[in-house]
């Protein structure tokens, strides 16, 4: 109804935004707070690393997700052990990298 259009015309997007970033926060800090172990905290750092290769990918980032992939296999190298993540990552839903590039229209 026209109502409903009204509200969500006058709508504040950057009151969305601080809640959404408010609830980001909170899931962080409980997150954070269920780390027992040096696993737990290894397996925090590959959900974020490849949340933040997934959103680069959905931008179009891709000298930012080039350089990370890179820095992720040097540090590998460095520790003599196996990257936290890969190219072949792949997002909640299981998409990799290669397929949310195309989905999004990215080359």
């Amino acid at each position: 109804d026209e109502a409903t259009r009204e509200c969500i015309g006058t709508w504040d997007y950057s009151k969305t935004e601080a809640l959404m970033d408010e609830r980001k926060k909170a899931i962080m800090k409980k997150l954070e707070e269920r780390i027992r172990t040096a696993a737990d905290r290894e397996a925090l750092a590959r959900m974020l690393i490849t949340k933040e290769l997934c959103d680069k990918t959905i931008k179009g980032d891709v000298e930012g997700l080039k350089s990370q992939l890179i820095e992720l296999a040097d540090e590998a190298d460095r520790t003599n052990r196996r990257p936290i993540t890969t190219c072949e990552a792949r997002n909640q839903r299981g998409q990799t990298l290669l397929s949310l590039a195309c989905q999004y229209g990215k080359k």
